[in-house]
């Protein structure tokens, strides 16, 4: 099946399973009348503190559309928490698909895909808020943040 464009210059559409990304990768594309979508990927390791909730370092800038923010439990959070959520720090935004939360257990992952196309309204950084506080400060969560900011045409 044959697609009705071709992908930018520079820009590959093909499936690079393997591909390694800085903490921050962004994919600028730019119209002929300057309109430009910058699409940013920003990937952290968090350590999630003995507290009722820890914040990332990174932050989705206002007026970014959130396409996901995705986790993975690299190091198994402590008891006795068993879930958590995912949320927009200052909003609230549920971020998290998982009915309840997302588990503890190490490798466990979600997509964060529930508000996909949120469009954010104040810069703010993503919480992770486990259902009780941690036992200790050794639980670590991979945190994927992707989203658009968006410039209308120049002319």
């Amino acid at each position: 099946m044959a697609w009705g464009f071709a992908p930018p210059q520079g820009l590959d559409f093909v499936n690079t399973a393997g591909a390694t990304f800085a903490a921050t990768t962004s994919y600028t594309l730019t119209t002929p009348k300057g309109a430009i979508l910058t699409t940013t990927y920003l990937e952290e390791e968090l350590t999630i503190a003995a507290a009722a909730s820890t914040d990332s370092a990174n932050s989705i800038p206002v007026n970014a559309v959130v396409r996901f923010v995705a986790v993975r439990v690299t190091t198994v959070i402590p008891g006795p928490a068993t879930v958590f959520t995912v949320t927009g720090a200052t909003s609230s935004t549920v971020f998290h698909v998982t009915s309840g939360g997302v588990l503890v257990a190490a490798t466990t992952t979600d997509v964060g895909t529930t508000n996909s196309g949120y469009t954010n309204g104040a810069t703010q950084k993503v919480r992770i808020t486990p259902d009780a506080n941690p036992g200790a400060g050794t639980g670590k969560v991979r945190i994927t943040i992707c989203y658009d900011e968006i410039t209308a045409p120049t002319s």
